[in-house]
């Protein structure tokens, strides 16, 4: 069996929209594609809670958990299938006061694996975050693959 190495899988964080008191985090990044506004993503969270946001470092906490606990593995094994692929999904996902992933959706891919990029959405719907007294989040997290 060939041996596949792992050489990149990175969480592009300046991206990340954490439900914090702005409405709108604008970070630059010279990385996106031109299709994107530049980093611009809107803060969906429930204007009727009075509920308080999460932080962006809570939020990355899980995200730099779950990467290379499960994102990795789930990488590797598809790449048993096809070999050499890579990529970025784009990923923008709800989570609740409870922590749990409500919903979620590929925004963005450049992939071409629909397989692949469908198990990255339903391991992402199924990770947990903390609990509080948190209002609806959304948030927007760009994941690039390379073997």
């Amino acid at each position: 069996m060939k041996f596949m190495k792992w050489i990149g899988f990175f969480i592009i964080a300046a991206m990340l929209v954490a439900c914090a008191p702005k409405a709108v985090t604008t970070v630059p990044n010279s990385d996106a594609p031109a299709k994107e506004s530049a980093g611009q993503y809107k803060d969906k969270r429930d204007s009727t809670s009075a509920a308080k946001g999460r932080s962006a470092q809570k939020i990355m906490e899980v995200v730099k958990a779950n990467t290379p606990n499960r994102l990795k593995p789930l990488y590797n094994n598809f790449l048993r299938t096809k070999p050499g692929f890579g990529g970025k999904i784009t990923v923008k996902f709800k989570i609740l006061p409870d922590g749990n992933v409500e919903t979620g959706e590929i925004v963005g891919t450049t992939m071409n694996f629909p397989e692949f990029e469908k198990a990255v959405l339903d391991d992402i719907l199924q990770w947990k975050f903390d609990a509080g007294d948190y209002s609806n989040c959304t948030v927007t997290i760009p994941f690039t693959f390379s073997e």
